[in-house]
């Protein structure tokens, strides 16, 4: 009886991170360039009731056979689906998409004296008042070089182009 309640409770709790990550998916549907994400499920540990007995002769086989149960189920791993999204226009010149597999990088410069790179597929840049393309946490793009894109701009009202 209670395997049967830990089994049961393992369902449960494997149902509800399941849930959880549908959850999010359905909560980031508009939000761009989230990916979306699958809960991988595995059986958990198998506990051996009752082992085969040796076979009583050669090629006869086993006089019993084991008999084993599994404790329930588990979330083994959360993994990231990389489909390529839908792309959508907009007006601004500064906007960029991948299109296939790829990433933007781009780089913080304010990370204590150093920089810190990082990857997006999120394409919403704009220009700073120095002229250098940035993505909206103000983080550089970088050239293909690594170093930071920059451009004479000129910005007016609401940081638009001149």
């Amino acid at each position: 009886m209670s395997y049967a309640l830990g089994i049961g409770t393992s369902a449960l709790q494997t149902f509800q991170k399941n849930m959880d990550i549908i959850s999010a998916n359905i909560g980031n549907v508009g939000t761009d360039a989230y990916k979306t994400k699958r809960g991988e499920i595995t059986e958990s540990f198998v506990i051996q009731e009752k082992r085969s007995t040796p076979s009583p002769g050669p090629a006869q086989g086993s006089n019993s056979t084991a008999i084993s149960m599994g404790t329930g189920a588990s979330v083994s791993g959360i993994t990231t689906l990389f489909e390529q999204g839908q792309l959508v226009y907009t007006s601004s010149p500064t906007h960029l998409a991948v299109f296939g597999e790829g990433y933007f990088k781009v780089a913080d410069k304010s990370a204590g004296g150093g920089e810190k790179a990082y990857a997006t597929r999120l394409g919403d840049f704009r220009f700073n008042s120095d002229g250098n393309l940035v993505n909206g946490l103000g983080y550089h793009v970088q050239g293909l070089t690594g170093g930071a894109i920059s451009y004479n701009v000129t910005l007016g009202a609401n940081d638009t182009l001149v």
